[in-house]
């Protein structure tokens, strides 16, 4: 085995371990919403989230900034009702 397919083995490895390793996380979470929030959370991207859920790109990035605008809508009505109570 010659340098470049060691390292092409090894990342393969590397890539399978980070596979299972996210999967691992996601086990307990009920719907794929959740699974995409929680890694992207991680800092995974789109087209890796999508790999691993086995998903598009396209529908994990829509996902996400669904997610995102929820967050933003939440934050902003949290600050609005702490204005109320002042």
């Amino acid at each position: 085995m010659n340098e470049d397919e060691f390292r092409a083995a090894l990342l393969k490895k590397i890539d399978l371990n980070n596979r299972l390793q996210a999967l691992n996380l996601i086990k307990d979470k009920q719907s794929l919403k959740d699974k995409i929030e929680a890694l992207s959370s991680l800092g995974i991207g789109p087209t890796e989230i999508s790999d691993i859920l086995g998903t598009t790109p396209g529908y994990v990035s829509v996902a996400i900034s669904r997610i995102k605008k929820g967050q933003k809508k939440e934050e902003i009505e949290e600050t609005t009702e702490g204005e109320k109570s002042v």
